[in-house]
């Protein structure tokens, strides 16, 4: 059996044990990985665990750890407490309107699950005091659904960004992997349009949908009871770290964008912020290090680490360029018109040059994102042929 084959099958199957969620995460990656390196006979074994070894894993690590830190010194929680004070929640309406927008920008930087778990009894505390002005089921949904947007914004804010980007960065010439704030082109309009769907049809919809005038609206809400309305108490953690907490994630935050432009690309990158984030934390004592490192989701970082030979295995075998063709063959093989835009200029002169060996006839090479300077793009003129085979 062909190579690419094996690679297209174990990748199958990956995929399928995936989605029924009937095994760990780490486990399937590691025994896809496995599979990949022994039998691919063009892959190193090396290849297998390289994955261990990005930019990817430590990025995460680091980055649980400084979110962590707002959960663990209160920071979060006296946020929360902060808007139930002021005009933010004098109505419904208004109230889930900045609730959704607070979760967006919060989730794109912490644990989707960790954040809503945060706001649930804030709502549920807001909610209790608004005399019926304001019900927790009514939020709750929203802030749901903006917690999973906010973690599609940026390349740390959900699980499946930073396993893609590690398959990603199994592939020669994509090494560099995503940039930290790359999906926020394309998923920053997304969370606004949905911070607007609340305030508006989407409030209508709501109402319709959940019937909150109805006598069996709460049945089953626990938050519906203030009795068992509780809000961890932070009162005992020194105000130092909480304030320490909050500058570091905003230090991260800064250099995060900081690193797509010189000088400080040449210093800083995704990996290398986290890990000094965290590392501040754990110095100054703001963070117990042994809990820390407990709590790290470790399922999730050993699949990110193995996930990547799977990507290695489609390319070095030609899977990858299979699925390729059969998917562009979809929308005109050969002849279809293929726009380039990648990141940089280098990446999307590499992709291109693939897609023409591949025999495709019509590759526009839009250069660089991060080249783009308002009028030409660094490497080859907008709009220009990479190249024409006709």
């Amino acid at each position: 059996m062909a190579s690419s084959t094996i690679a297209i099958i174990i990748t199958a199957i990956t995929m399928v044990l995936f989605f029924s969620n009937k095994f760990a995460m780490s486990v399937v990656s590691c025994l896809a990985a496995l599979a990949m390196g022994i039998l691919i006979p063009e892959m190193k074994l090396s290849q297998i665990y390289s994955g261990f070894g990005g930019s990817t894993v430590v990025m995460v690590a680091g980055m649980c750890i400084v979110g962590d830190a707002l959960f663990q010194t209160g920071v979060a929680q006296k946020l929360g407490a902060k808007i139930a004070s002021t005009p933010f929640a004098r109505n419904e309406r208004v109230f889930i309107v900045t609730v959704a927008t607070i979760c967006t920008v919060m989730s794109a930087f912490l644990s989707n699950s960790g954040c809503i778990a945060m706001w649930m009894p804030i709502i549920a505390s807001i909610a209790a005091g608004s005399r019926g002005k304001i019900r927790s089921k009514m939020v709750i949904f929203p802030a749901g659904i903006a917690c999973i947007i906010g973690g599609a914004c940026t390349l740390v804010g959900s699980v499946s960004q930073p396993v893609v980007n590690a398959a990603l960065m199994g592939t020669p010439g994509y090494e560099e992997g995503f940039g930290m704030f790359e999906m926020t082109r394309i998923m920053g309009p997304v969370a606004l349009i949905q911070i607007i769907f609340w305030g508006t049809i989407g409030y209508t919809l709501l109402k319709k949908v959940l019937k909150p005038e109805s006598p069996d609206f709460d049945a089953n809400n626990a938050f519906a009871n203030p009795d068992m309305i509780s809000v961890e108490d932070k009162q005992d953690v020194p105000a130092w770290k909480g304030t320490l907490s909050l500058i570091v994630m905003a230090m991260c935050i800064v250099l995060f964008i900081a690193s797509g432009y010189q000088p400080f690309k040449s210093y800083f990158d995704i990996a290398n912020i986290a890990l000094l984030g965290a590392t501040i934390l754990f110095v100054t004592g703001c963070v117990p290090v042994k809990p820390a490192l407990a709590s790290l989701p470790w399922d999730i970082l050993i699949c990110i680490g193995a996930v990547s030979a799977i990507g290695t295995g489609l390319d070095v075998s030609g899977g990858g360029a299979i699925v390729a063709e059969a998917v562009l063959a979809l929308f005109g093989g050969e002849n279809a018109s293929i726009i380039v835009y990648c990141r940089t200029g280098v990446r999307s002169e590499h992709a291109s040059n693939m897609l023409l060996n591949l025999g495709y006839k019509h590759v526009f090479d839009l250069g660089g994102i991060v080249d783009w300077n308002g009028e030409k793009v660094a490497g080859t003129e907008p709009g220009s042929f990479a190249g024409d085979a006709q």
